[in-house]
């Protein structure tokens, strides 16, 4: 979740302001490949790869802000920086506690698991609720800042099709809540596991709760980036 915001990070510091060309094809890659990493994690049964492929379409979403070049489009696209990272790193722990309890990370294989593991399945549901883009976490405010910038540029056909990949996102993100932890358990499960792991993940939801809550006082931070960037 955390290395693949490198390259990320690496365009934000190399090549934003290396090159004077015009940035239109780098928004219409990072919406494609958004909506085609949506699109692919809705049709994978295997929890991991739903994950990894939910972040190729969310590192689209940051390059949309990026991309931009704009103050209210970097705002945007490091405060969906932040957010996503923290939300994906509760979702991929998660998914490796039910995958180290379960024996199983089939997503068609799983199912009842929210009165087993109560504690992940809040904390997972909380990171689900970000990244979905649901008020008022913290996703919520990233995402909607990021079609309003595209929106303000005048890119219609771009923000629509960023909107269409949010509701993928909350599609195939319900899926696979729904596919682990709701239903009726049919598969075994092992009461070992790290509590440490555990803590972390309802620790990284509440957290993303918590950036949505206090959204106005944490603004500062990345604002004081952005102006950086345009000294």
């Amino acid at each position: 979740a955390l290395i693949a915001k490198i390259g990320v990070f690496a365009f934000v510091r190399i090549f934003l302001f290396t090159f004077t060309v015009s940035w239109d094809w780098i928004l219409w890659l990072a919406v494609i490949s958004s909506l085609l990493g949506a699109a692919a994690a809705l049709r994978e049964k295997n929890i991991k790869r739903i994950i990894a492929y939910s972040t190729i379409s969310q590192i689209g979403f940051i390059l949309l802000g990026l991309a931009l070049v704009g103050k209210i489009g970097l705002l945007a696209g490091l405060l969906y920086f932040v957010i996503h990272a923290v939300g994906k790193t509760g979702l991929f722990l998660g998914a490796g506690i039910v995958e180290q309890r379960c024996k199983e990370s089939n997503l068609d294989k799983l199912g009842g698991l929210a009165k087993a593991m109560p504690v992940t399945a809040t904390g997972f549901l909380f990171c689900s609720l970000s990244i979905m883009g649901f008020p008022p976490f913290g996703g919520f405010y990233a995402k909607l800042m990021v079609i309003l910038a595209i929106v303000k540029e005048g890119h219609f056909w771009i923000a629509g099709l960023a909107i269409f990949t949010a509701i993928l996102t909350m599609l195939y993100l319900f899926r696979l809540f729904n596919g682990i932890f709701l239903g009726q358990r049919e598969i075994s499960f092992s009461s070992k596991g790290r509590g440490s792991m555990v803590a972390c993940v309802l620790f990284l939801g509440i957290v993303s709760l918590a950036i949505g809550l206090f959204i106005g006082q944490l603004l500062g931070l990345p604002n004081i980036a952005v102006a950086q960037i345009f000294r």
